[in-house]
């Protein structure tokens, strides 16, 4: 049910960034946990850089890429550890 939740508002996100129905919407969600990523921790600065490796899809990225920012505004950080999460996207 956590995970439902979890997904749910991460689509509500989504949705003013990705104008596809509501299907499209929760496979993207489902695709972006799948995703490779890098964590790179920097404890100095007290800071958990997660870079994500996008899929092809240009309007996949931007979605991504508005989620991400807003993301990052929360300053949330990683369960356990004082390092805030910063999510960045690679152009690679």
């Amino acid at each position: 049910m956590i995970c439902y939740r979890a997904e749910t508002a991460f689509a509500h996100l989504l949705a003013p960034h990705y104008c596809r129905d509501q299907d499209e919407i929760r496979a993207l969600v489902k695709a972006i946990t799948l995703l490779s990523i890098d964590l790179m921790p920097d404890y100095e600065n007290k800071k958990l850089n997660i870079v994500l490796y996008p899929p092809s899809n240009i309007r996949c990225r931007k979605a991504i890429n508005a989620v991400i920012n807003t993301v990052n505004l929360t300053k949330t950080v990683f369960p356990g550890t004082e390092l805030v999460m910063f999510f960045n996207i690679t152009t690679v």
